[in-house]
């Protein structure tokens, strides 16, 4: 057996006796060890913002080189990773987050929801779907109008799937925000808010019914 080879049984053994068997399990199956595995699922680098704190924004190209960000790209490996998932009955992650740059509000990320959503269907189900944003469209009048007047996102229809499985509070809009390179006085006077209200906005919590 060479050194890679055992390298690849010694990571498939870890792998099967953590997370593989804690995604199988549901919640009240678990450990306490096993409740605390996450699914983190990386989408892409690309954001609208360039937060000196982010690492991603930092090395991005180097990590996660250009070619391999093609949308169309992560779009099928995302639907083949999810049908791995569901082939070794992995449908119980308490966590299911996407890591990711700005995606909230996009197409793309509309795309992305709706496969989730079709895997849901299938029998996937995450305690909770996390989807991280820095809300800067909020500071851009045309895209804050979009939202205000209902073109949100997800989309309406996605939005209606989503609640079919997952309690959507009144806050998804808000979520928790720790973005220390935005405004947040500024998005706060948008929304008609007290700034401490919305210093804590990051990412989109919905959780399972």
């Amino acid at each position: 057996m060479t050194y890679q080879q055992e390298i690849d049984r010694a990571f498939e053994k870890i792998y099967n006796k953590t997370y593989k068997t804690a995604f199988q399990k549901r919640t009240e199956e678990k450990s306490e060890l096993e409740k605390r595995l996450i699914l983190e699922m990386y989408v892409t680098t690309d954001c609208n913002q360039t937060c000196s704190y982010c690492y991603l924004c930092k090395h991005g190209n180097e990590l996660y080189p250009p070619e391999f960000r093609k949308k169309d790209l992560i779009l099928k490996n995302f639907r083949i990773y999810m049908d791995y998932l569901i082939e070794n009955k992995m449908f119980y992650p308490e966590r299911f987050d996407f890591f990711s740059g700005e995606i909230w509000g996009t197409d793309f990320g509309n795309q992305l929801l709706d496969i989730t959503l079709e895997y849901i269907d299938k029998g996937f189900s995450p305690t909770q779907i996390i989807i991280p944003s820095n809300f800067s469209f909020i500071l851009k009048e045309d895209t804050f109008n979009k939202y205000i007047r209902g073109e949100r996102f997800p989309k309406p229809d996605i939005l209606e799937k989503i609640k079919n499985h997952y309690k959507v509070p009144y806050s998804y809009l808000f979520g928790e925000y720790d973005n220390k390179d935005l405004d947040t006085s500024e998005i706060s006077g948008k929304l008609g808010l007290s700034n401490k209200s919305i210093t804590k906005l990051a990412n989109i919590r919905f959780e399972k019914n």
